[in-house]
């Protein structure tokens, strides 16, 4: 993994419009709102881990369909979630349904796809750009 991307400086703020591509094909990009960056430890569990920030962005319904995955930590309702299983139509690849995990459970609680109000944006794998 290349750190230096999580500790590279930038100006992002709450409310700024960013398009947000993905770093190994810059042919795709998504259009969407900052909502929180939060500072916080790489791993929770590390003491010695270093801080970066979290930012999480709010996409419409259909770029969520696109980069949601198993182990994304979303804003769901207004509460920190990890997204659990996703079931996906095969023919459109668009979510049928969607579920939040818990730590340590086995249980998923099935969640509204709308009602996901941010995404965490990790930039290893994504390059923001505020909107110019």
């Amino acid at each position: 993994m290349n750190y230096k991307f999580l500790t590279e400086k930038h100006d992002l703020s709450y409310g700024d419009t960013v398009t947000v591509y993905e770093r190994d094909d810059r042919t795709f990009s998504y259009t969407g709102t900052v909502c929180r960056v939060i500072n916080k430890k790489m791993n929770e569990y590390d003491p010695l881990s270093m801080f970066v920030d979290n930012i999480y962005i709010k996409f419409s319904t259909n770029v969520y369909n696109h980069l949601l995955r198993t182990g994304s930590n979303v804003f769901y309702k207004g509460q920190p979630r990890t997204i659990g299983e996703i079931i996906r139509n095969k023919e459109t690849n668009d979510i049928e349904k969607i579920y939040i995990q818990y730590h340590c459970q086995p249980e998923e609680t099935e969640i509204e796809l709308s009602n996901i109000n941010s995404m965490l944006i990790w930039r290893v794998a994504y390059e923001i750009v505020k909107y110019a």
